[in-house]
């Protein structure tokens, strides 16, 4: 498994969607809002990541918002090549891998596709009037009424398909200090490092 939104992605892919969504300077203004509440104690980062992306979706994202927002990543050099890489390398060696993302499951296929993985994770969602609305956001600390985790979502995208796994020959690469709870619960598990740190 490798995680989309800080670790493939060399920024926040919420911050990013907002900026898509909103333009630079509000979508900036938009994320530092939640990034103080956990700043000045108000929130838990887990507990502002879900007010966040649940405040994206009411503005509304479309599936091809996630197509576009790969490619302007791509373009403005905030996409890891070296970490897809090394998930290009771990397919091409007849490993299975995994591109996760809490954002959307149409972001997580785009992934999946742009970059040759096999499998995208990420919240199930419906598309309504065109509009994606989520149904149950991926939340691994903080639990709320319609919330699942990755492990729970991971499960159901993997039985539908129907590929067996076992979780100790699962391993992850993340940037995300959220997905402490996901490490302790798989066989092998890489943090990485952001840049900004």
């Amino acid at each position: 498994m490798i995680d989309f939104d800080e670790t493939i992605c060399k920024t926040n892919a919420i911050e990013e969607m907002f900026k898509l969504k909103l333009g630079e300077r509000l979508g900036y203004l938009r994320w530092k809002h939640y990034n103080n509440l956990v700043k000045y104690g108000k929130n838990t980062i887990e507990k502002s990541k879900s007010e966040s992306l649940q405040d994206l979706i009411n503005i509304g994202i479309t599936t091809q918002e996630c197509s576009n927002l790969l490619i302007k990543l791509e373009k403005e050099g905030k996409i890891r090549e070296e970490i897809v890489e090394v998930a290009q390398y771990l397919k091409k060696i007849g490993r299975k891998v995994i591109a996760t993302t809490r954002i959307s499951q149409s972001l997580a296929d785009s992934v999946m596709i742009r970059y040759g993985l096999n499998f995208g994770v990420g919240p199930e969602e419906k598309t309504v009037r065109g509009k994606l609305k989520i149904l149950e956001q991926i939340i691994d600390e903080w639990q709320s009424e319609n919330a699942t985790t990755l492990i729970n979502r991971l499960y159901r995208i993997l039985e539908k398909d129907k590929v067996g796994f076992d979780l100790e020959n699962i391993s992850m690469l993340s940037a995300n200090l959220e997905d402490i709870q996901t490490f302790k619960k798989i066989g092998y598990s890489v943090l990485l490092a952001r840049d900004e740190m």
